[in-house]
């Protein structure tokens, strides 16, 4: 989902007329998702370089949730249409906590960090911003602001 993001800058972030357009807010949070893991491992490590906290992204897939009733397709007429289809091509709940369950407690991603994993394995994030680090840290000294806290609380 996060490729289909046009940016993640604070002008986006802040704009709550933007808020309406669903699938371009959605994909913004997951790049940002992508990208804060990426950053929040790079101070972590300059910080801390034996740290054995892991801090990765991932995607779960296209998921049978509430969430796919908000979306462009919510339209009632379609989704009966749709809704006897959905088995096949979205996945269960149980499916779709695959990856971050394999994320938390496997051993094979043991050192592994700042990464984007779907369908169980490490992927190439789909975006150039993913791999623009200035951008990420732009991003992650703008949530630290906008939370209202400081790095020094962490360490």
């Amino acid at each position: 989902m996060h490729k289909y993001a046009d940016n993640v800058v604070q002008e986006t972030v802040e704009a709550k007329n933007l808020y309406n357009r669903f699938t371009k807010t959605y994909a913004r949070s997951k790049l940002a998702q992508i990208m804060n893991a990426a950053y929040m491992t790079k101070v972590l490590r300059g910080k801390n370089p034996t740290t054995k906290l892991l801090i990765n992204s991932c995607h779960p897939g296209t998921v049978n949730t509430n969430l796919i009733h908000n979306t462009p397709f919510s339209f009632p007429m379609l989704q009966k249409i749709l809704t006897p289809f959905t088995w096949f091509f979205l996945k269960t709940d149980q499916d779709g906590a695959q990856t971050p369950l394999y994320l938390a407690l496997s051993k094979k991603v043991d050192g592994i960090s700042g990464k984007y994993f779907s369908e169980c394995k490490e992927k190439a994030p789909q975006h150039h911003l993913a791999f623009d680090m200035d951008a990420a840290e732009n991003l992650y000294n703008y949530s630290l602001e906008s939370c209202k806290i400081k790095l020094e609380d962490f360490f």
